[in-house]
């Protein structure tokens, strides 16, 4: 019985460990991000995320590979002073192909929140605009106020889609992306 115990418990640790190490080994990946950050050296930080980008998507790392795209559009941010606007479209983009339902509806909502920010950024901007019915500009600049309304609604409607599927998930998947705060 003992010995059973012992095997069992000895496998549970290694697949955790094994888990954790999947993600560790971008911690000093991070750290050194993390130290671009501090010397406010934006695009150094971008091209060494762009460098784990490659490695991230080659390791099918989704929740990395996210992290990666949001902190990427923040450095944009510092350099343009706009910031990466394609971010909802890169993670669109990642939607379509992503067949886990908690990440999937986790990446409708960050690009809902995204389209929300731009929007209340530039709404003054936005809300000058003609409404558009049938038409949507590939450029996020021609939006008109009643596209966004329709683009946030539907991420949001589809980040809630499967219900029952988010009710088995818990956010410790995504640590990685989550800020607890």
């Amino acid at each position: 019985m003992r010995k059973y115990l012992f095997i069992t418990l000895f496998l549970s640790l290694g697949l955790g460990m094994i888990a954790q190490t999947s993600n560790n080994k971008y911690e000093k990946d991070w750290e050194q991000i993390e130290q671009y950050k501090e010397l406010a050296n934006p695009q150094s930080a971008i091209n060494a995320l762009d460098e784990m980008l490659e490695r991230a998507v080659a390791e099918e790392n989704s929740t990395q590979v996210i992290k990666i795209y949001i902190n990427r559009a923040k450095f944009k941010k510092d350099i343009f002073r706009e910031g990466d606007t394609d971010l909802a479209f890169k993670l669109e983009e990642m939607c379509v192909t992503e067949q886990n339902a908690a990440l999937k509806a986790l990446l409708h909502s960050i690009i809902a929140e995204d389209y929300a920010a731009y929007y209340k950024r530039h709404h003054w901007k936005i809300s000058q605009r003609s409404a558009l019915l049938d038409v949507v500009p590939e450029d996020i600049e021609e939006w008109p106020t009643n596209l966004f309304i329709t683009k946030i609604t539907e991420h949001l409607e589809q980040s809630i889609q499967e219900i029952e599927v988010l009710k088995k998930h818990t956010t410790k998947e995504f640590d990685d992306i989550i800020l607890l705060g």
